[in-house]
């Protein structure tokens, strides 16, 4: 979808808004196209750099953990397939299942 029809339907939905707030007697939002256009970019830029630097930096613990190992494996530190019985036998212990 263009970010022109995305501002328009926010648009037409203040004027429906702005429409009801009317027949009850509250002052209608005084908004133009140009601020829900400005405020569409800035919460679009806002979420965008949030998400980026959530997926793309290690801010976790178990992220960085994750990190390591991806490194190892990178590295030829650790082999893909100790890699993999790690990560089964961690899930196993998170659900309960560990083999004692």
């Amino acid at each position: 979808m263009r970010k022109q029809s995305i501002v328009s339907v926010i648009v037409l939905s203040i004027s429906i808004l702005n429409i009801i707030l009317g027949a009850f007697g509250i002052t209608p939002l005084a908004i133009d196209e140009n601020m829900v256009y400005t405020l569409v970019t800035l919460l679009g830029t806002i979420f965008g750099a949030v998400g980026a630097t959530w997926y793309n930096c290690s801010l976790t613990t178990p992220a960085q953990k994750a990190d390591i190992a991806i490194d190892g494996v990178k590295n030829g530190d650790i082999c893909l397939n100790e890699l993999m019985k790690n990560i089964i036998h961690l899930s196993n212990t998170l659900r309960g299942d560990e083999v004692k």
